[in-house]
C-alpha cells in the first residue's frame, strides 16, 4: 500500500493462488478474499539496501532453480505446502529473478522505480509491510535474523487510522471509497519479472496446448492441493508408459511414437496431432 504509507519499497505475500476481483460491484466479502489476513497492518521500518536485497533474495527461493530444457516456472516444495504463505513480491522497485542463478544470488537489475537508479547496500530507505512478515524474519532462522529497525509508520496508531481503521482490509475499502471514487481499473505494473526459463521455444509452445488441453498435467504433490512443484523439462528421457499413457488422454495411438527419445520430441509431436484432428 504505497499510497497511505508513502514508502520507498512495499512488500507483500501472496496468500491466496486463487485471487480475483471481477468484474462489476466490489464487496466487502471480495477484499477479504483476496487478503486472508484480518490483522494485517501496514507498518513502516527503515532498512538498508542490504537488508532489502537478503529479504528480497529469501523471498526468491519460493522459486526452484531452473536447468536446461525448463520450460515451465516452479516452486520450492517445502514452502508451497507450508501452512504459512512464503511468497513475497515487491513494489516500489524494479527487479529480476533468475532462476539460473544460485539461492542467495537471484536478484538482479534491483532499482528504484522513484529515481530510477540501482539500490546500493548501503542505501537507506523505507520499507512498508505486515509487522506480523517483519517479526517472522527477525525471528531465529529468518532472513533478517536478529537485526533490528526502526519504526516509522504504523496504520493502526491513534493518530493514523486506529486499531480497526488500519488494516489492510479497512485500508483498501477506505482507498476505494476516497481515492478511487468507488471505481478501481485494474494495471499491470511490470515491475519485475523471471528469467533463466524457456518461455519461448516450439517445446513451450507444445507443452502450454498440451497443458491446456488437460492431456499433460503439471506436477503436483501427492494429495493434488498444491501445484508447480516441479518444472516440465523437455531435454529428459521419456519413458514407454509416459507416452502410452498421455497418449491414450490424447485418443491417439501410442505406436506412432517408438522411435521418440526426449519428452520435448514426445510433447511437439503430440500436440501437432492433437491440432490436426483438433482433439
Amino acid at each position: 500500500m504505497l499510497y497511505y504509507s508513502k514508502a520507498d519499497v512495499v512488500a507483500h505475500q501472496i496468500d491466496n493462488d486463487y485471487a480475483r476481483l471481477d468484474t462489476g460491484p466490489i464487496k466487502k466479502k471480495d477484499i477479504a478474499y483476496n487478503y486472508q489476513y484480518a490483522l494485517g497492518e501496514i507498518t513502516v521500518y527503515k532498512i538498508s539496501g542490504k537488508d532489502l536485497k537478503d529479504y528480497m533474495e529469501w523471498a526468491a527461493g519460493y522459486f526452484n532453480s531452473s536447468r536446461a530444457g525448463d520450460v515451465t516456472v516452479s516452486f520450492d516444495k517445502t514452502r508451497r505446502a507450508s501452512k504459512y504463505s512464503t511468497n513475497d513480491f515487491f513494489g516500489g522497485v524494479k527487479y529480476e529473478i533468475d532462476l539460473t542463478k544460485p539461492y542467495g544470488s537471484r536478484i538482479t537489475n534491483l532499482r528504484s522505480i522513484r529515481t530510477n537508479k540501482p539500490i546500493k547496500m548501503s542505501d537507506v530507505m523505507t520499507l512498508r509491510m505486515n509487522a506480523y512478515r517483519m517479526e517472522a524474519l527477525q525471528a531465529k532462522g529468518g532472513a533478517l535474523e536478529g537485526r533490528k529497525f526502526e519504526q516509522i509508520w504504523s496504520s493502526k496508531q491513534e493518530n493514523a487510522f486506529g486499531e480497526t481503521g488500519g488494516t489492510i482490509r479497512n485500508l483498501a475499502i477506505t482507498y476505494l471509497k476516497e481515492v478511487k471514487n468507488g471505481v478501481y481499473t485494474p494495471k499491470v505494473m511490470h515491475n519485475w519479472k523471471i528469467t533463466g526459463v524457456d518461455l519461448h521455444s516450439s517445446e513451450h509452445k507444445a507443452v502450454v496446448d498440451l497443458v491446456n488441453k488437460g492431456i499433460l498435467e503439471i506436477p503436483k504433490t501427492e494429495d493434488g492441493k498444491y501445484t508447480n512443484i516441479a518444472s516440465i523439462n523437455t531435454k529428459d528421457s521419456i519413458t514407454k508408459e509416459e507416452i502410452v499413457a498421455l497418449s491414450q488422454k490424447a485418443n491417439i495411438n501410442p505406436n506412432q511414437f517408438k522411435h521418440i527419445k526426449t519428452k520435448g520430441e514426445f510433447y511437439k509431436k503430440l500436440s501437432r496431432i492433437t491440432k490436426k484432428y483438433k482433439l
